[in-house]
């Protein structure tokens, strides 16, 4: 039941004294909900149908491809996911069931792209692009379709790839270089890619710095991508070589990205640097412990986990801190705003 505040002063219930203060501390309620309203949400279930509903599109995925042909099961499959999308998008529409068949669609239609770039040593001329086009498009008419924010994240992931295919196939057969081999390249073209998602991730922030909106998910997703792309071209090489002087590159990266999640308040990038700094933490506790991996491995996520653990518990008090330091500036008022902690 809400009460009129006003309408209760003026029938002499309460001061103005005690409407003010009323009012101040509702005041304070809001500030304190806010700041709590700004995690991000992803609500990917509404119930235990939710998950009844997607182990059944699993199932009916997992029987279609063993029943089905092998040149035709990827369609058949991509088929499925279509099929699913609908009825649920129709009769019951939830976040992890739609994001299931999303992915059972674009997996299977991914399946092209991926398997020519894998084969791009046998490709002969620039038919291949076409059929990069193809998935592409299909997942842009599933975004259409069903309006499902995840879907973003696969038509960029889609666009990278075709790109890159785009890049070696015109180094190639234009230019007659091979860049298929030259990983610094890839991993150039990995970290741009990931810059130019994370624009398009930060344009749907900043048009909702509340994040009440369908465009907050949007840019939950995207950021996915791009803080995938932006660690693997910085820091590649060292997850499958890691040095003792690439730990201290390492550190200074993963701190960097730690100062951006908390300027955008988004969490989703420093999830994407836990590969690369568990691999830095495993290297140096490995050669500590004379390569005992079993104690790498526990030191390893023990360090993880606290680290998460801190992060998640003082994430409000952390922003706080250095969003004072720039809202006053015009990047700092576009930024979601960053309340005192209680």
């Amino acid at each position: 039941m809400k009460i009129d505040i006003d309408q209760a002063l003026r029938e002499g219930i309460l001061t103005e004294g005690q409407v003010i203060a009323l009012k101040e501390m509702n005041q304070r309620k809001s500030i304190s909900s806010s700041a709590t309203d700004q995690d991000e949400k992803i609500g990917l279930i509404k119930g235990y149908n939710d998950i009844f509903i997607t182990l059944a599109i699993l199932l009916l995925a997992f029987g279609i491809y063993l029943v089905s042909p092998d040149d035709l099961n990827g369609i058949f499959i991509a088929v499925l996911g279509w099929i699913s999308a609908e009825i649920l998008n129709k009769k019951y529409r939830s976040i992890l069931p739609m994001i299931v068949s999303t992915t059972l669609l674009a997996g299977m239609i991914e399946v092209l792209p991926i398997d020519l770039l894998t084969d791009f040593g046998d490709a002969t001329d620039f038919t291949i692009i076409p059929y990069t086009l193809i998935p592409l498009a299909i997942l842009v008419a599933a975004y259409w379709r069903f309006k499902l924010p995840f879907t973003l994240a696969l038509i960029a992931t889609n666009l990278v790839i075709t790109t890159m295919i785009l890049m070696l196939t015109i180094a190639w057969k234009v230019l007659g270089i091979s860049l298929y081999d030259n990983q610094y390249l890839i991993q150039l073209f990995s970290f741009l890619s990931g810059i130019v998602v994370f624009i398009f991730a930060m344009r749907y922030d900043l048009s909702d710095p509340q994040r009440i909106t369908r465009r907050a998910d949007c840019a939950f997703w995207l950021h996915i991508i791009a803080s995938a792309l932006i660690i693997h071209g910085a820091l590649g090489q060292t997850l499958s070589n890691v040095e003792d002087s690439s730990i201290l590159l390492v550190g200074c990266v993963l701190l960097f990205i730690l100062v951006v999640a908390l300027l955008i308040n988004r969490k989703s990038p420093i999830v994407a640097s836990l590969i690369y700094a568990g691999s830095a933490i495993y290297f140096v506790t490995e050669n500590a412990v004379s390569s005992d991996g079993d104690v790498s491995l526990a030191i390893t996520t023990i360090i993880l986990g606290i680290v998460m653990f801190a992060t998640s518990i003082f994430w409000h008090q952390l922003r706080y801190f250095i969003m004072s330091f720039i809202e006053d500036t015009k990047l700092g008022e576009k930024l979601p705003p960053a309340h005192a902690p209680e």
